[in-house]
Order: C-alpha cells, then structure tokens, then sequence
C-alpha cells in the first residue's frame, strides 16, 4: 500500500475515532440532563421534592377597609394552604412539641402603598387569660397568680434583614389584638429584639398583699376575660361585696388607646408598632382569622422594605407565652415565597 492510502486510513480512523468520542459525549450529556430533570426540586410533576410554594398578592382586587378579616373583598383573592410543622425551625425538641394546626391559609393583597396578609387556621380557642389572678379565699378577699394560663399569637417572619435576621410580625390575641396591632421585632440566631417605640397595649394587673392592684369598676360582677383601662377600680370599694371561690380577674391591664396613638403620622408612631390588624374567632367552627396591614415601604432601618418577592414563613402559637417557649403546642411553615 503507497503512503497515500496509508495516510488515507490513518486520518479516516482518527475522524471515526474524534466522532465516536463527540457521540458518546453527546449521548452523555443527553443522559444527564434527562436525569436532572428528573430531579429537579422544583419540578412539581415529578414526584420528588419539591421547592417553597408560592403565594402570589393580588394587585387588583382593590383596598380592604379593615373593618373586618372577613370582607367580602378576600372572597375574590386565591387562598393558599401552608403546612404547619414542628419540625420547621424555630422549634421545639420533641416530646414537648405538638402542633395545634397542619396548616394555615394565607391570602395576600397588595396595592400601591401597602400589604394586607389573611391568615386563618384552627383553633379550638381563643385564649385571652394570661397570668390571670383568682381568688382563693373569699373570706379575706385574697388572690393567686396563675401564670399557667397565656394567649394565642401569630408569627409573620420575613426573611432579607442583615446577617440573615427575620423580620417579625407578631399578633397576640390579649397583648396586641384589642388595640387592632401586632408588635415588630427581629429575629436574629434565637435572639428577639424589639423595634424601637415606647407605647404598651397591655401592663401587669400585679398582687399587692395577696389583693390585685386593679378589678373592674362593678367589682365580683364582672366575668369577662379583658380589664379595659378605662373600667379600673381599685378593689377598696368591693372588699365587702361577696367573691366566688376561684373567681378570676384579669392579670393585665388593656389600653386600646394604643392603637390610634401610633398611627402614621401620629406622635407615638413607630417602628415597634407599625403593623395594623383586624381579627375574628368563630367558636362554631374554630376558625381564627387575623388579617395583617403594614407599608411596603417605611422609614425604619429595623423593618424590611417590601420592594420585591420575599421569602416568609408563618408560625402560631396556642395559649403559648413566647416564640421560644419550651413546652407547648406551636407550630412553623416552611419558609415560601411571597409575591408581591
């Protein structure tokens, strides 16, 4: 065989050899990616996981007036079901953990200067007496603390401050709920920091010689599980009337005043409380509806600007004291984007 052919078969085994290999790599490549695609954690018709949900705010259904959680208005905006976990951070270590929900639904409005969140899950109650005191000897018109008994809360964290912190949204039914508030702190690694503002809704209704500081202005008459500031009395003018054995009065003091102090533009608004809320309970059905107003955009470097989509999640609490109790029935979302 000439040179010629011979290098003729050489460069014909060296192309057949350069487009086996270019097959293989293609076949390759076509494997993978059928098989990331497979597994892709996004992809909802694969069976696998999946990614946070998505909860998208509608932009066109017009201004809720606040007057209710139940409007009209939010029979016309999509309602999503979150998953309720004790095993979503922040948590607590089993067996004291149960969770008193599977789940909550959110709906979402946003106009052009604010966020209205709906949340409604349930719940059996609405706890209201927290460290309440009863009396324990009638006779004497003597009191104990009960420090067992507490409130229902509802957590809205949001995820984008500094150094990976949340930014909070937390709806108490007794401490913030009457004044039509939730309070704002941050979260950061397990610590809670309040924003700044020096207004309280609630203050202790304390013992002072086994006797409350304050009862309600008709005294014994009185049953109801919220002491109003405005219908206080000492309990001087009722040391002669006749207490129940075990009748409750209330451990806090409510300020509803509050809630007009701190609007915007008013002198005692703040950052602490910036955060508007309406809510409902039907002891029917046990639904608890919160409905939750903040700007999107404020003035306060502790409170996340809702410029964009946001990661969130939700927590709530029943007749819990705090976010870092450790026994109780509470429980978290995963976190899920917000869509604004």
């Amino acid at each position: 065989m000439d040179d010629y052919s011979t290098n003729f078969f050489v460069l014909l085994g060296e192309f057949s050899m350069k487009r086996l290999i270019f097959l293989a790599v293609v076949f390759s490549f076509v494997v993978w990616a059928g098989c990331s695609s497979s597994d892709n954690p996004t992809d909802p018709g694969n069976g696998g996981p999946t990614g946070p949900p998505r909860v998208v705010a509608n932009s066109s259904a017009g201004t809720p007036t606040m007057s209710s959680p139940n409007e009209s208005i939010w029979s016309g905006v999509t309602k999503y079901a979150i998953d309720i976990s004790t095993l979503n951070a922040p948590k607590l270590p089993p067996p004291t953990s149960q969770t008193l929900t599977d789940s909550v639904y959110v709906q979402a409005i946003v106009n052009d200067s604010d966020l209205f969140l709906r949340i409604e899950y349930t719940d059996d109650s609405l706890n209201l007496l927290k460290d309440y005191l009863y009396c324990h000897d009638t006779a004497n018109k003597n009191f104990t603390l009960w420090d067992l008994g507490n409130e229902d809360q509802v957590f809205v964290m949001f995820f984008g401050l500094p150094d990976s912190a949340y930014d909070v949204w937390n709806w108490r039914s007794l401490g913030t709920a009457p004044a039509r508030l939730a309070e704002d702190f941050v979260y950061d690694n397990g610590s809670i920091i309040v924003d700044s503002g020096g207004q309280e809704v609630t203050q202790p209704n304390p013992l002072s010689f086994a006797q409350p500081q304050w009862v309600h202005n008709t005294g014994p008459a009185f049953n109801g599980e919220i002491l109003y500031i405005e219908d206080i009395s000492s309990i001087t003018p009722f040391l002669t009337s006749s207490w129940a054995q075990d009748q409750i009065v209330p451990g806090y003091v409510v300020d509803t005043a509050v809630g007009g102090r701190v609007q915007i533009g008013q002198p005692y608004a703040s950052s602490r409380w910036d955060v508007f809320t309406v809510h409902s309970y039907n002891s029917s059905t046990n639904r608890l509806s919160v409905v939750l107003k903040r700007r999107l955009v404020v003035d306060y470097s502790q409170d996340l600007d809702l410029v964009d989509s946001v990661k969130v999640k939700i927590g709530v609490l029943d007749e819990k004291d705090h976010l870092t109790d450790l026994v109780g029935r509470q429980g978290f979302t995963k976190e899920f984007w917000l869509i604004l």
